[in-house]
């Protein structure tokens, strides 16, 4: 809070969402003063002694009419004091809008195929892992500058198109080099395919990829070949 940075979360299920001693500002909403937990052993006792004692916190009720919700409401816990510069609505809205984060980790781990790593040691893991988030991070910024060309709201955009167009567009750049009008075709390809609006979109908590039926090599490769051949020898 010292650096400006507020929080919105949901209450945690082993904290009361209407405790005894809250202050009551709607029917709705209340606020509560937290005290300072134990000090934790990654913490210094200097560090600690510079905590608040107690810290205010709001809570807001919310429902959660969205056809498929798993609960008909919950409360939220925020830093945010101020009921008319952030109504609870608001809150709650902020508060859901954060599923928008599970398809974008979605486009890491499909799109750009980093939902299995394949590296044996830490350091190929590491650098496949930063050469998946560096890929993420140069389509996304190349779908701000094509959608701020075209006044389109990024969120509008195709991610896989977008890089699909970019993995072509890097290959044949590096093949033939780069020209203007390929750079302005890259510009402009970006903002063609329109995605679908899914507002409140619900997605089931099951599995959709399919299991295969080959049974696991629980075995080092090496020895699983080595095996294989012993018994290829003795036949």
């Amino acid at each position: 809070m010292k650096m400006g940075v507020h929080v919105v979360m949901k209450n945690h299920h082993k904290r009361d969402d209407n405790p005894f001693g809250a202050k009551r500002i709607s029917d709705t909403e209340r606020t509560v003063k937290w005290p300072r937990g134990p000090r934790p052993k990654w913490m210094s006792k200097k560090e600690y002694r510079r905590t608040p004692e107690f810290i205010e916190i709001r809570l807001s009720d919310v429902k959660a009419d969205t056809p498929g919700s798993r609960s008909e409401g919950f409360t939220i816990a925020s830093t945010l004091l101020d009921v008319k510069e952030h109504p609870g609505a608001w809150l709650g809205s902020m508060y859901e809008g954060r599923w928008i984060v599970e398809p974008d980790i979605k486009l890491i781990k499909c799109t750009l195929g980093l939902e299995h790593l394949r590296g044996q040691s830490p350091e190929s893991l590491h650098r496949e892992l930063w050469t998946g988030v560096l890929t993420y991070n140069l389509v996304r910024l190349k779908m701000l500058q094509s959608g701020y060309a075209a006044g389109r709201e990024i969120r509008s955009m195709s991610f896989t198109e977008t890089h699909q167009l970019l993995a072509t567009n890097w290959l044949l750049c590096a093949c033939v080099g780069v020209s203007e009008a390929m750079a302005v075709s890259a510009q402009q390809q970006g903002t063609c395919a329109v995605i679908g609006q899914r507002p409140d979109r619900v997605e089931p908590r099951e599995n959709k990829r399919r299991p295969k039926v080959l049974k696991l090599m629980k075995v080092a490769r090496r020895m699983f070949h080595a095996a294989i051949a012993a018994i290829s020898k003795n036949l």
